[in-house]
């Protein structure tokens, strides 16, 4: 079943977070349909803090991992995007994409020198609506 029709099926869908290779077998052995990564999960065992202290590639590296041993949806907490621009972003969806990812979490905040502030909402939606024109079929999570 398609990570769309997962989200419209009349019980609950739970995602297992993954944060590396075996998390995510665990999690397909364990019966989970889909699963989702854990921006704060893989930055601790990367040695980080949450909030895209590690970079992109590294992140990009562990997510490639996580879909060289399991077949299930995958969709990717992307924290803010991995990017200053939005075409950064795009481009950065674009290769998880490539991967086979389905989905990503973005969020409408940023962490500069340890600490989380929220971006301009209209800053926030115009580039929401870049990012879903610019990668069909990507399954958008906001928050």
């Amino acid at each position: 079943m398609d990570f769309n029709t997962l989200h419209h099926q009349p019980q609950p869908l739970l995602i297992a977070n993954a944060w590396d290779a075996s998390s995510a077998l665990a999690a397909e052995q364990a019966g989970y349909d889909a699963l989702g990564t854990s921006s704060a999960a893989i930055a601790t065992m990367l040695g980080y803090e949450d909030g895209e202290g590690m970079s992109f590639d590294e992140l990009f590296f562990i997510v490639s991992r996580i879909k060289a041993v399991t077949e299930l949806p995958l969709s990717v907490d992307l924290e803010a995007g991995y990017g200053d621009t939005t075409d950064q972003v795009i481009e950065n969806i674009h290769r998880l994409a490539h991967l086979g990812v389905v989905g990503i979490n973005i969020e409408d905040s940023r962490v500069i020198n340890h600490e989380r502030s929220l971006v301009d909402a209209i800053y926030f939606a115009d580039k929401l609506r870049e990012l879903i024109q610019a990668c069909p079929g990507i399954f958008f999570n906001v928050r």
